[in-house]
């Protein structure tokens, strides 16, 4: 009866943390003032990314299953953004303002593409990884957030911007997968 209860807890634990594991989290924030927080507030964004704030985070998978990318989309007269977004998307719906054929099947690889719609220039860029739609935490910002943090191959020093990934020695996948395997073979030998 205890063995049926670990091999439960066990699922059960792995279950959720791989769940945990797939949310998309990415900045979130629309403005048609091209010096508003949307656009300038890097510190805040940081901060969110950081979990420190709220204010710019969206859990982009956990509204709808087909959001599986962050996106920046603007649009810009005479060189000055008159409309600015940081959102979630599914790569293929985009308003009329801002429907191009160029941005069709665009891969998420964090490249902007942009295009003349309606006689105005409308840019759209998307990345598929959390938070890759805003500036990513210094190794620094990293630090005093999370002192068990330790820098990772060509991090060096105090103010160098690297991607914001989300550090840990394994894969709870992984681990749940050892555990499994090491119970049943300790059973099997009893």
């Amino acid at each position: 009866m205890l063995r049926m209860f670990i091999y439960f807890f066990i699922i059960v634990v792995c279950s959720w943390s791989s769940q945990s594991e797939g949310v998309l989290q990415c900045f979130q924030c629309t403005t048609s003032n091209s010096t508003a927080d949307c656009v300038t507030d890097l510190r805040g964004m940081i901060n969110s990314s950081l979990g420190l704030t709220l204010k710019y985070t969206k859990n982009c998978t956990t509204i709808r299953k087909d959001l599986d990318r962050c996106m920046i989309l603007y649009k810009e007269v005479d060189g000055t953004k008159k409309f600015y977004s940081r959102d979630c998307h599914n790569g293929t719906y985009f308003p009329d303002d801002f429907q191009s054929p160029l941005f069709d099947n665009i891969l998420p690889n964090n490249q902007t593409t942009c295009d003349i719609v309606k006689g105005t220039v409308v840019c759209y860029r998307s990345c598929n990884t959390s938070f890759c739609n805003g500036p990513a935490p210094t190794l620094c910002d990293r630090q005093n957030i999370n002192t068990s943090y330790v820098a990772g191959e060509g991090e060096s020093a105090c103010g160098a911007v690297v991607p914001y990934v989300k550090h840990g020695l394994f894969n709870t996948n992984f681990i749940c997968l050892v555990m499994l395997l090491v119970i049943i073979c300790f059973d099997t030998v009893k």
